[in-house]
């Protein structure tokens, strides 16, 4: 008799609860999407619609301010601790906006890292960073769907337009991959090209998509200055987003590189779900 009544009375508890952390999460992500919608992505569109009156000079300073603001939250999402639905969907946020929009307004605020940007090309930048945050934010913290050769395609177009590096895409795939290893990937080589553009001096890269024991591997190749790996620091790009971003998803993540010797950063999932074309 006695478990008859626990067991809808433990029920309710448990739904209580599971509600209780939805409605916290969803607070939680209204508050981070206006913020953002406020802050960054205001910014990023006045840069983009900006008059043509106003010169380069102008926007980069825009960039700087809106970067600066934006790397601090970044940083503290980045650093939340625990296993809350809340916390989870801080980190998401946070891995988010420094591998997308910071990494746009840091590349607009140093000038295309020496570049030398007209004001045509920084709006187009910014317009391209506004349209992808502006996407993202409506969906904040629901999963999007992801197949890895299109979004490939999509990032790598959109580092390609930064003009200062030329970029090819390379396919070599049994098939499609769907799913959190697709997204996993694609947020890993969006990073390692942020990293081009901001460390490597190249002037070409190749990305290239392949089958690989079962699941996929992507690799990224640059023909830059290179590093002396034993003695860098891995930053919250390489350690966060790249490595710790595959690992996640039960993939593996490495860097090979010399000074004067390019960089290869190659990225490999074995539990990719694939939609095999007849």
């Amino acid at each position: 008799m006695s478990s008859g009544i626990a067991a809808p009375i433990g029920g309710r508890f448990l739904r209580a609860r599971t509600l209780g952390h939805e409605s916290a999460r969803e607070h939680e992500r209204t508050r981070l999407r206006r913020y953002l919608r406020v802050t960054t992505l205001q910014a990023l569109e006045n840069i983009a619609g900006s008059s043509a009156e106003i010169g380069a000079g102008a926007l980069i300073a825009e960039a700087g301010d809106a970067a600066t603001h934006l790397r601090t939250l970044a940083g503290k999402l980045a650093e939340v601790k625990g296993g809350t639905a809340v916390a989870e969907l801080q980190r998401e946020v946070g891995a988010f906006v420094h591998d997308t929009a910071l990494q746009a307004l840091e590349y607009l605020a140093c000038d295309g890292y020496g570049a030398d940007l007209d004001a045509n090309t920084i709006r187009k930048i910014a317009n391209d960073a506004a349209v992808e945050l502006r996407g993202h934010l409506l969906r904040l913290g629901a999963p999007a769907p992801c197949e890895l050769v299109s979004a490939l395609e999509q990032v790598v177009s959109a580092a390609q337009r930064r003009g200062t590096v030329h970029i090819e895409m390379v396919t070599d795939l049994d098939g499609s991959v769907y799913g959190t290893e697709a997204t996993a990937l694609v947020g890993a080589v969006r990073e390692a090209l942020n990293n081009v553009h901001k460390h490597a001096h190249a002037s070409r890269v190749i990305v290239r998509c392949e089958t690989f024991e079962g699941g996929a591997r992507v690799v990224v190749s640059d023909d830059g200055v290179g590093v002396d790996l034993a003695h860098a620091v891995a930053g919250i790009g390489l350690r966060r987003s790249i490595v710790e971003r595959m690992t996640r998803t039960g993939g593996h993540a490495s860097v090979a590189s010399e000074p004067g010797s390019g960089t290869l950063v190659t990225l490999t999932t074995g539990t990719t779900t694939r939609e095999v074309a007849a």
